[in-house]
């Protein structure tokens, strides 16, 4: 989780100071039409790509990619962590989340009254990137990931919702997602 916080940290050193440069489209991430599909407990899935971008710095010897798609009823995001490199991809490989190991991670928001509210933490699961484009900016990958929710040991109501208290992710799959390059100086 030290690896979230630093970078989260970064993040919005970045964003309130002015001090990152970006490369890339000016859509929030140049993925605007793209998609993701997967199954939600068992049920497909098709959710629309509203942000991707390639987060870099040396300073901290890291990168994160954040890939960010909703539905009408949520938001859902894949975050890769790996070492700092110049180059302007993501490596190749595994990003594994467990209680132990935070190499990446897929995360659940429920769109509820114009709000977004994220109930559940991710338990188990492997991100797969199998290519990453670094001259294009794409990334292609498959996933898998199951999460629970905080502090509940049963499905519940939240603000006339109901939620589950278990969330799993299957077949997921995305294919050359574009994303924006942020370096964090």
């Amino acid at each position: 989780m030290k690896k979230i916080n630093v970078l989260i940290t970064l993040f919005f050193a970045a964003l309130l100071i002015g001090c990152s440069s970006s490369s890339g489209d000016s859509d929030g991430g140049g993925s605007t039409g793209q998609n993701i599909t997967f199954k939600f407990n068992g049920v497909d899935v098709t959710a629309s790509v509203t942000s991707a971008k390639l987060y870099k710095s040396q300073a901290t010897d890291e990168k994160m990619l954040k890939i960010i798609a909703e539905t009408t009823d949520k938001e859902f995001e894949w975050t890769f962590f790996s070492g700092y490199t110049a180059d302007d991809a993501i490596p190749t490989g595994d990003y594994l989340s467990s209680d132990t190991v935070d190499d990446g991670y897929a995360y659940v928001s429920y769109k509820i009254n114009g709000n977004k509210y994220g109930m559940h933490n991710p338990d188990s699961g492997t991100l797969h990137i199998s290519a990453c484009n670094s001259g294009a900016k794409t990334a292609t990958g498959t996933f898998v990931q199951t999460m629970h929710a905080i502090g509940e040991t049963d499905d519940f109501d939240f603000l006339g919702v109901s939620i589950p208290y278990e969330i799993n992710l299957t077949n997921g799959v995305f294919t050359n997602i574009h994303y924006e390059v942020v370096n964090l100086n």
